[in-house]
């Protein structure tokens, strides 16, 4: 079975973008997580200063 897997865990700040994504094997993908942080404490994103904003290829634009 393939699966979606996050290159960078949601808890370490990843995002739900394609770059962000790959298929990986089942096994391939629960070895990964157990390692990756995945299972961590969930990110908890800072406060971008006012007029700062991500577009949508995720640069950050000021």
């Amino acid at each position: 079975m393939i699966e979606k897997d996050h290159i960078i865990p949601t808890s370490k700040g990843g995002k739900d973008t394609y770059k962000n994504l790959q298929l990986l094997h089942r096994h391939c993908h629960d070895k990964k997580s157990k390692t990756d942080g995945s299972y961590d404490k969930p990110f908890k994103p800072v406060k971008l200063p006012d007029g700062w904003r991500w577009n949508e290829y995720d640069i950050l634009i000021t």
